[in-house]
């Protein structure tokens, strides 16, 4: 049982999606063969010790569907999923007919 205000960490998405995989593919081994790396590897994602290399990130996507810009926020940031432009960017000034 939680102590009161005992916050709980959200579980990695890749440890999810690890959990989502029927039985006999749970393990740290077969969930790494599934993506073509080790299971230490595996680990390591999930705890954050490392990143999801930029170049694999889109074949994870499609293994696994967890979104890109959940994979690497720094990489595909969400206002790029959502067709909006960067907070950053200023329109053109549109000029007037005299």
């Amino acid at each position: 049982m939680l102590a009161a205000g005992l916050m709980v960490a959200a579980m990695h998405p890749m440890r999810k999606w690890r959990m989502s995989l029927p039985p006999e593919l749970r393990s740290l081994g077969a969930a790494g063969r599934l993506l073509g790396v080790s299971g230490s590897q595996i680990h390591r994602y999930e705890n954050k010790a490392r990143r999801v290399p930029p170049e694999k990130v889109i074949v994870y996507e499609s293994i696994t569907g967890i979104p890109r810009w959940v994979l690497r926020p720094d990489i595909y940031p969400p206002e790029r999923r959502r067709g909006r432009k960067p907070a950053s960017h200023k329109p053109a000034l549109e000029m007037s007919a005299p």
